[in-house]
């Protein structure tokens, strides 16, 4: 068996238990690993981070992450107002925004309409690229970073697979 389909089953796991800082971290992880200037933004002060969780400072484009406890019935509506908030605060303290991603652990369930709905009004009311960031599009993204980088994140891979293990159901699991 293929170690990407490992990488991308440990990667999927880890998505589905991270929260919060948890959660950042992880995307943090993997936005460093990747081939742009990616600056992650840690919170200090009474400005807090600004409305900014990290940036590629050559693109202009800004993260704002958002881990909702897992296993808790978050909301939409919540997320959405995050969104917007969060992207005000960005705007009024960072330069050369051009592009604004809402990084959401949606844990591979979609994008709520609400959430969709509040970044195109961003997208329409300041002419600023907008979009989510889902656990799909981070799993692909993940599983484009060279080998040493998804180890590290992971830990490993297991050489080969425990005969215990039956892959059908781990799929069905996740």
């Amino acid at each position: 068996m293929s170690s990407i389909y490992w990488y991308r089953l440990l990667f999927r796991l880890r998505l589905h238990e991270a929260d919060g800082m948890v959660f950042q971290n992880l995307i943090n992880s993997v936005f460093h690993g990747g081939p742009e200037d990616f600056q992650a933004i840690a919170p200090w002060g009474r400005k807090g981070d600004g409305g900014n969780d990290g940036y590629i400072q050559s693109t202009g484009h800004y993260l704002q992450v958002y881990g909702p406890k897992a296993g808790s019935a978050w909301s939409p509506a919540v997320a959405a107002k995050k969104a917007e908030e969060d992207f005000a605060k960005l705007k009024s303290n960072w330069t050369g925004l051009k592009r604004y991603s809402f990084v959401l652990n949606d844990r591979f369930q979609g994008v709520p309409s609400v959430v969709e709905q509040a970044l195109q009004s961003i997208r329409q009311n300041h002419n600023i690229d907008t979009d989510v960031i889902t656990c799909a599009q981070l799993t692909d993204r993940f599983t484009k970073l060279p080998d040493y980088v998804m180890i590290e994140i992971v830990g490993g891979v297991p050489s080969e697979q425990p005969a215990f293990i039956d892959k059908r159901k781990v799929g069905e699991l996740l």
